[in-house]
This record gives C-alpha cells, structure tokens and sequence, in this order.
C-alpha cells in the first residue's frame, strides 16, 4: 500500500490503510505501508502503532530513504560519528561566547552570529544552523535521535533557497543527495550512492528516484505483488511501474471534485492522473455507490470502478452517556469548517448553559478555533482536546456527534459514532453522510452552512436524550449490518480475484 507519508496522529487514510492491511494480514496476506516523504522516526512510529495494534505484529511501514540508509548501513554508529556527535552535543564549546535558553543555544564569535543548536525534549541534538557574516543560513546539520549526523542541507547566499540535501547512514557515508536550483527551488538532480557496489545512479527528480525504488520493491518479491496506491500524489508513480511487475489499484478517500464539490464541478488537480488511469481500465475503488454514480456519469460505464466503504469493529466496551455532552471527530482544516459547529453552540448554550463540546484532533487552524471560542465566550463550553487514538470512548460517552465538513469522501467519524450508539447531526454534503445517516432515524441531515438548524438540532437531541438514545440504537442496527469487518474483507478478497482472474 502506496502513500506519500503516516504518521500518528493523521486523519482518515492513515487510519484506512492502517486497518486494511492488518484485515488482509489477518487472511494470510503479506502486507507493507510504503511511504515516500522524509522523516527520522518512521522506526519510533512503526513500533508505536504495532504496541497499539493498529497494525499487525508482521506489517511493517518501509520508507524510501530508510530502506537506501539500512541497505548501505552498518548495524552499529560508526566512532567517527559518535566522536562529532558527543562534540556537538554540548552546550559549552571552547572558543565562542554562548547565548543559552532552555531549548536552543546561539554561539558568537569575536562578536559574529555564527551558530545555532536545538535540542529535543529528551535532551537529544536535534540540528545545527551555521551563519555567514550578513547572518544568512548557509548549512543545517540534522541529527538522528540514536546519536549520528543524518542530514546536512546546504543553501545559496542570495536566494537562502536550499541548494543540495546530503542523506548519511549510521557511519557517515552519504548514500543519497538531492540539487536544487538556488533561484527556483526546483529540483534539479537525484543521486543515489551504493558503497557495496560502488555506483552511483542519478534521475531528474524524485518521481523518477521513487519510481525506481518502487521497481526495485516489486521486483524482489517472488510473486506478482498487488499494490494500492492510497494517496493522489503518488498514482503517477505507480501508474508509471511496468504491468508486468505489479497490479495496480488506484483509491480515492476524498470527493474527487473541486468546488462546489458537486457533480458537475471540474475534477481535483490533484485526481486528475487517476481519472487518465482509469480510462485504461486500471480498478478505482471509492467509498460510496454516490461517489462511484457520479463518476460513471461522466466518465462512462467503461470504467473499472469499485465500492468498497470502510468498516468499524464490533465495539466491546459500552460506555455511559455524560449528559449534554456533544463530540466532534476531525482535522482542524478549512475545509471541516469546525468554526460552524462552534458558532452553533453559541445558540445551544444560549438554551442550555449546561452543555460541552468536545473536539478532537490537531490542524493548522488551531490557533484560529481557539481566538473563535475566546471571541465568542465559550471557553467554558467548547474544548480543543487535541488528537485521540480512544474515539470509542469519546463517542461512546457523548450524547451526540457532529460533522460540518465542506465535503466527504465517507467520513469514518460516522459510522464510529453510530457505533457507539452516538446518533449524528452532519451537513447534507458530498459524499458519504446521505448514504450513512437516514435523516430522523439515526441522525439528522441539515443544509451545508445552515448553523442555526445546527444548532437547533443539537438543542432537542440534548433536551431529549431518550430519544437520541434510540436513534443511536437504529445507527448501531445500520453500522453493524453494513459496515462490518467481514463485508470489508469480503468485497477487497472480491476485487483481487478479479484482478488474478483477467490476468490468467
């Protein structure tokens, strides 16, 4: 399974090829996450969420750059780099002036800005900024956290754009470095060393880098691998691989349309390489039948297009209802509209002072949501609880849930929250809330935008717990029935028959 990073605490698709894989684990497939950003702490987060269980003891994320690091690395960090690494560690150097704060430390020389260190929250040194005498950066070490060099950047003197990315293994020998044009920041070079064979390969860009290292994965496996690209960024490089080394699926997690997100609107930019896929009959699955008629609308019965929604566990800890309390489940982005749900219960307390709002999750427009609950009075009403990996517990104490998203591929928060036996109030949006939520039975479906029905709706949910209870019973009835392990695995076991089928 194909994507550009995981991490954590990321959203919806992380979590998907999360519980895919340890599902087709599970049926004695062999499963790896491949990813192609750069991180030093894919080690830390694949143990962490084998230590979770969100994947499976065997599954395991491998990285681009750390599979090229292990492949040329010694098992153990090399003297020399300990010797620089116990150096630079210290906050006291001989020979330099040093300005100390808790984190970071800044060194001056005869009067000159030359330095700068930070350190982790562990103590660990975590990079070095090296200055010139206009105090421009010119080179950034990066440090590992088990103690060796991993990275040095180097940046141009008039542009302060990076120039060339040196990657090192655990005894110091550089195995990949990156060139970029000082004046646009394009890249311009990819170059990858092998000291046990005493080459060098270079490619144009990353594209053709990852190409190449994708090659090189489905060349090594002894059967025919199926792979799933799970991120748009990253079709393009699998839709480059030969045929005959990988079959190849293309997903879509999001609407795949541009505003107003509505059947008619232009395709995504970013989909627009999986939509040219699958004219040639490459397998698309999306999340809902809506999603799958719009796209057979416009593109044509021809194409090779699949359904198969996500699933939730039987839940095996029920919780007991808080009274008045409301939960929400998603990113801090724009496009969740997170400030409609606040402005919303501006009207609920207004009617009940007693109630809460619990959001849950970490974004960019944190810092906007809180300045939107301080103008608004409401910080003894609406909470910011960060990211939680116990959306059981949250969902299964809540009286009710909300979603206010622009728009959906499915939304995972539902079909969690109904079975918690949380009913759910959601924006009547592309895709997924319509074909979840029946409207007065299990939850209710409002206007994209309409804050005051919003409001309004929470109002007699809160006011009427009993019969939020029931609608939540109905949305278990529904969840269970249709969005279960078995028809998940049942539908993706379908598909791969399919795929060997055509092929013999």
């Amino acid at each position: 399974m194909l994507i550009w990073e995981l991490d954590l605490d990321k959203g919806g698709i992380n979590k998907a090829m999360q519980r895919r894989s340890s599902l087709l684990k599970n049926e004695e497939y062999d499963t790896e996450l491949l990813t192609l950003d750069y991180k030093d702490n894919y080690d830390k987060i694949n143990d962490k969420l084998h230590e979770e269980h969100f994947l499976a003891r065997e599954t395991n994320i491998i990285n681009v750059n750390d599979y090229y690091r292990d492949k040329e690395s010694t098992e153990f960090i090399s003297q020399q780099e300990k010797n620089f690494y116990e150096v630079e560690v210290e906050y006291n150097e001989p020979g330099f002036f040093v300005e100390k704060h808790k984190k970071y430390t800044r060194y001056y020389k005869n009067g000159l800005y030359v330095k700068f260190k930070r350190w982790r929250k562990n103590g660990s040194l975590s990079h070095i900024h090296y200055f010139n005498e206009q105090r421009v950066l010119t080179h950034r070490i990066e440090f590992h956290r088990t103690g060796y060099k991993s990275r040095e950047i180097y940046y141009s003197h008039i542009t302060e754009h990076p120039v060339q990315e040196l990657y090192f293994t655990r005894d110091g020998f550089c195995y990949l470095s990156k060139w970029y044009n000082a004046q646009t920041g394009k890249q311009e070079k990819v170059c990858l060393f092998s000291k046990k064979e005493n080459t060098v390969k270079t490619f144009k860009n990353n594209k053709q880098f990852h190409i190449y290292w994708l090659t090189e994965m489905c060349t090594k496996e002894t059967l025919t691998p199926i792979m799933i690209c799970d991120g748009p960024g990253s079709a393009k490089k699998m839709g480059e691989l030969q045929d005959d080394l990988v079959y190849k699926i293309f997903t879509i997690h999001t609407n795949h349309l541009a505003k107003p997100h509505t059947f008619g609107s232009k395709i995504k930019k970013n989909h627009e390489t999986i939509f040219k896929y699958a004219e040639m009959k490459y397998p698309i699955v999306v999340l809902t039948n809506r999603q799958k008629a719009d796209i057979v609308n416009e593109f044509g019965e021809h194409l090779n297009v699949h359904v198969i929604p996500h699933y939730v566990d039987q839940v095996q800890k029920e919780y007991t209802k808080k009274q008045n309390i409301v939960s929400m489940l998603a990113r801090l982005h724009k496009e969740k509209q997170i400030e409609h749900a606040i402005k919303a219960f501006s009207y609920v307390v207004a009617e009940i002072p007693e109630a809460e709002l619990h959001i849950y999750g970490n974004g960019e427009e944190k810092e906007a949501l809180n300045d939107y609950i301080k103008e608004l009075a409401l910080q003894n009403h609406v909470f910011l609880r960060g990211y939680t990996n116990d959306a059981n517990r949250v969902f299964g104490e809540s009286i009710v849930s909300i979603l206010t998203s622009k728009y959906e591929a499915f939304s995972f928060a539902i079909i969690e929250s109904l079975i918690n036996k949380t009913s759910v109030i959601s924006y009547d949006v592309n895709y997924g809330p319509k074909d979840i939520i029946t409207d007065g039975n299990d939850g209710y479906l409002i206007p994209q935008g309409d804050i005051e029905q919003l409001a309004n709706r929470i109002i007699h949910l809160l006011k009427n717990p009993k019969i939020a209870e029931e609608m939540g019973i109905q949305g278990y009835q529904k969840v269970k029935e249709n969005y279960s392990e078995g028809i998940h695995l049942q539908k993706w076991n379908a598909l791969f028959e399919k795929i060997l089928a055509v092929e013999k």
